[in-house]
């Protein structure tokens, strides 16, 4: 079953949320509604998890929505919320997830990712044509140069890729694709131990990438290539599966005011899809890493909604990445093009860490890391 733990600012919030997802009962939320546990699945385990519930006293509403059932439980607060599930360990944990920051660590060929604090992933677009930083020509060395410099700032992870993904952007053949990312990924992992993750859709270069050094696969199809995941399992890496309708090409084509029920349990019933798919074909859920793809197939509301409700996405119980450096919501806020939206770029970083993101990926390593320090620093001083 998949849990999504909400909190509200008022009453009025909590009963408006119920009734959009089809819950008309509002009469048997509490005073001063605060929280709320939506639980989806088939309708036996659904049943089963409201008849506990009840037999506690706890309210439970439940219904039907096409082929899986739904329930929500309506609490004052996360306390009593937590004392009416502390009989199912799966809706515990989502609760405990929920509060929650860090992540368990993921052991990589070499090293592992230790989510006790937010990471910081930069970005090398070894392309000629990315939203942000393209130049019109792919020059390996200059990459290298480019990735070292964010190692040296304080990057965890450095993340390449040889094929724009920006709204509308053509595909990239394999064989220009592996000609792009392959040396960089090869001199930079004889170069430094940070952690290379491949930014690619394609098993293939996905397969060349970990052979040149590269110990991550970040995948924006969120593993529809069957064959990526054989790659990622046989390989024992770690796999970031992202959210995206369609392709980058027509992604933003595909959405209007209508596509989500809501983005948030969308992209975590996605996201859910995808990782018993993956973990029925021999990847293991403990080496995924969940991506809500913002600017991914994304109006400009879903994305300031998806950061504004990050935590609700940690119930999934695996460690969260964000990418929304320099990316065009930020631009229609600030009115600036991508080289100018740091500022924006660094608001979205602290939304997201303060949300429980585990891993920031950006263009500006030494400003997030610098923000990232700060953050930590106010928020882990002794209180008197």
């Amino acid at each position: 079953m998949i849990f999504r733990v909400r909190c509200y600012p008022s009453e009025t919030a909590a009963l408006n949320d119920i009734r959009k997802l089809g819950f008309d009962r509002p009469e048997v939320t509490t005073p001063e509604q605060a929280a709320a546990l939506f639980v989806e699945g088939n309708g036996i385990e659904v049943r089963s998890f409201c008849d506990l519930l009840s037999m506690k006293g706890a309210r439970c509403l439940c219904r039907k929505a096409g082929p899986r059932y739904r329930a929500c439980v309506p609490a004052g607060n996360l306390r009593l919320l937590e004392k009416m599930v502390s009989g199912d360990e799966d809706a515990l944990s989502a609760l405990q997830t929920y509060r929650s920051n860090g992540a368990p660590s993921i052991a990589l060929p070499r090293g592992s990712l230790d989510f006790s604090r937010p990471l910081v992933m930069g970005i090398v677009n070894a392309t000629p044509d990315s939203f942000s930083d393209g130049k019109g020509d792919v020059d390996a060395s200059e990459f290298v140069q480019r990735a070292l410099r964010m190692a040296a700032e304080g990057a965890d992870i450095i993340d390449v890729g040889g094929e724009s993904t920006r709204p509308g952007a053509l595909p990239v053949d394999q064989w220009e694709e592996l000609r792009r990312v392959v040396p960089v990924i090869s001199s930079l992992s004889e170069r430094t131990r940070i952690p290379i993750s491949v930014d690619t859709r394609k098993p293939e270069v996905a397969a060349a990438a970990i052979e040149a050094g590269a110990s991550m696969i970040n995948d924006i199809s969120g593993l529809e290539d069957p064959e990526m995941i054989d790659v990622a399992s046989q390989a024992g890496v770690p796999v970031i599966l992202m959210h995206m309708l369609g392709d980058p090409l027509t992604m933003q084509e595909r959405v209007d005011a209508t596509t989500y029920e809501d983005v948030v349990a969308d992209i975590m019933r996605f996201w859910d899809e995808r990782m018993d798919l993956a973990e029925d074909q021999g990847l293991a859920r403990d080496r995924m890493i969940l991506d809500p793809g913002i600017g991914f197939g994304k109006l400009q509301e879903h994305n300031l909604e998806i950061l504004d409700r990050l935590r609700e996405m940690r119930c999934a119980g695996r460690p969260l990445l964000v990418g929304a450096s320099r990316k065009g919501f930020i631009g229609r806020i600030t009115g600036e093009p991508p080289a100018q939206r740091l500022g924006g770029s660094l608001a979205a970083a602290a939304v997201a860490v303060l949300n429980g993101a585990n891993i920031i990926r950006v263009h500006d390593v030494r400003e997030t890391v610098g923000l990232l320090r700060t953050l930590s620093a106010v928020m882990e001083r002794p209180r008197t």
